[in-house]
């Protein structure tokens, strides 16, 4: 007998992240890009400024099928930027080796891929926008020969690494198609490339600015890991090992010095998980150095945001803060 069905009660999302997956860079990356919606008034930009927006440490993957992973970068892009996150190495989902190649070197290896990651996107998107197009063109032969398919403006299908579409004739035929599917992604501007991030995230945001502000013009670090010897040595040890000069290679306070892009410190006071003596330290560092710097320490808030109030008042600093920046 048929099995019994279970009535779904999940609430329909408002919206639908405008997601394109593909592989960037000689490591092949995973990588989301989010552009901006239909309704946004940047849907037709021709060219926009990228948000680079990863966590980016080990034991997380953050570039998977999943709607619920990308309804805040919908929100950025939707404000005006090319969203992308790419899971670098020491990310899960991609082989021992690809875990392993992070050990004693979490700084440098994490920091390369979004550099590659950053500069593969240009020929991507453009490959990603050809093949697009091309599938748009075959849709609209698709009509023109046969007036029963309506409605017809471009074949679903995800694009690969390379661009190629997986679409293919029979679902063109069928008229399974989707206007999103071939819309034009917007070129990115990389003398405008900012970076945002949480935990690790913020590690690699403030670091961004640090060591390749010849790539990344402006970043929003929240809750930064900046002293790897203040962090649980349950996690340290594991892939920093033992070596005191691992740890002090690996900690972005003595970069303080280099630091010439607008930063933003994000900390909440009462983050158990990394404590905002880290966020402390790198302030300490920037001051001592004459390094200006904006830091937002947060009362009363731990290591994630949970009061909605102080959520989307963060969202707002942090893009009047990334404008500003872009801008000057």
């Amino acid at each position: 007998p048929d099995a019994a069905l279970i009535a779904n009660h999940a609430a329909t999302p408002g919206f639908t992240p405008n997601v394109t997956f593909t592989r960037l860079g000689e490591h092949r990356l995973y990588t989301a890009i989010i552009a901006p919606s239909a309704d946004s008034p940047y849907a037709h930009a021709n060219k926009l400024p990228v948000l680079m927006k990863p966590y980016g440490g080990p034991g997380f993957q953050q570039v998977v099928a999943s709607q619920a992973y990308y309804w805040d970068a919908q929100w950025w892009a939707d404000q005006g930027f090319l969203v992308v996150t790419a899971d670098g190495r020491g990310t899960t989902g991609r082989g021992p080796r690809w875990d392993r190649a992070i050990f004693e070197n979490m700084k440098d290896v994490t920091l390369a891929d979004q550099v590659e990651a950053v500069r593969a996107l240009p020929g991507a998107i453009a490959a990603i926008n050809v093949a697009r197009a091309g599938v748009a063109a075959a849709a609209a032969a698709s009509v023109a020969a046969d007036a029963s398919v309506a409605n017809v403006a471009c074949a679903t299908g995800t694009v690969s690494a390379t661009g190629d579409s997986t679409a293919d004739d029979d679902s063109i035929a069928a008229g399974t198609v989707d206007d999103a599917a071939c819309r034009q992604l917007p070129m990115p501007d990389l003398d405008k490339v900012c970076m945002i991030g949480w935990s690790y995230g913020g590690f690699l945001s403030a670091l961004a600015v640090l060591d390749a502000p010849n790539v990344f013009a402006a970043a929003c670090a929240g809750a930064p890991p900046t002293d790897w010897t203040l962090y649980d040595t349950h996690y340290t040890e594991r892939y920093l090992g033992l070596d005191p000069a691992v740890y002090e290679r690996n900690s972005i306070i003595a970069d303080a010095p280099k630091l010439r892009r607008p930063l933003m410190l994000i900390h909440g006071f009462a983050d158990d998980n990394v404590t905002i003596a880290h966020s402390l330290r790198l302030s300490q560092a920037l001051m001592a150095a004459g390094r200006p710097h904006t830091f937002l320490p947060l009362t009363g808030i731990t290591h994630m945001t949970n009061d909605e109030t102080v959520a989307e008042n963060l969202l707002l600093l942090q893009r009047a803060f990334l404008r500003n920046a872009l801008e000057a």
